[in-house]
C-alpha cells in the first residue's frame, strides 16, 4: 500500500512528543511492507534530506513563535497557520498526483493551513 503521511514536524525536528510517534507509525508502516512518503516543513535547522521518501518542503507559519508588534502581521500568521496557505495545498496536490497513495495519514497539521489542507485532502477523494 502506498501511504502519504502529512505532519508539521518530523524527526529530527520535534517539539514534543507527537513528532516521535509519527516517525513511529511510519517505521511500523515501512516493516509491514507499505511504502510510506512524508510531507513535512523544512525547519532553518534542519540539514536537506537525504531520503526521497522523507520530503520537508511545506511552509511552516510564524504560529510557534510569539508574534508581537503589527496587528496585521499577527493576523496574517494567524490565517495562513490555521485557515489557508496555497503553497501546501499546492505541494499535497502534487504529492498525491505523482505518489498515488491509497491513504493519507494527516498528523498534526497546525501551522500549515489546516483548514484548507482539510478541504484539499476530502474533495480528491483519496482516504485519510
Amino acid at each position: 500500500m502506498d501511504v502519504l503521511v502529512i505532519s508539521n514536524f518530523y524527526p529530527p525536528e520535534i517539539l514534543g512528543g507527537y513528532e516521535l510517534s509519527c516517525a513511529h507509525v511510519v517505521e511500523a508502516l515501512r516493516r509491514r511492507g507499505h511504502r510510506v512518503t512524508v510531507l513535512t516543513t523544512g525547519m532553518q535547522s534542519a540539514r536537506p534530506e537525504e531520503r526521497r521518501d522523507v520530503r520537508r518542503i511545506l511552509y511552516l507559519s510564524d504560529l510557534y513563535r510569539q508574534v508581537s508588534g503589527d496587528p496585521g502581521h499577527a493576523r496574517t500568521v494567524e490565517h495562513t497557520g490555521r485557515v489557508s496557505c496555497h503553497f501546501n495545498v499546492w505541494q499535497v496536490l502534487n504529492a498525491l498526483e505523482e505518489i498515488k497513495p491509497d491513504i493519507v495519514y494527516a498528523f498534526n497539521l497546525l501551522g500549515r493551513g489546516v483548514m484548507n489542507l482539510v478541504d484539499t485532502l476530502n474533495r480528491t477523494g483519496v482516504p485519510w
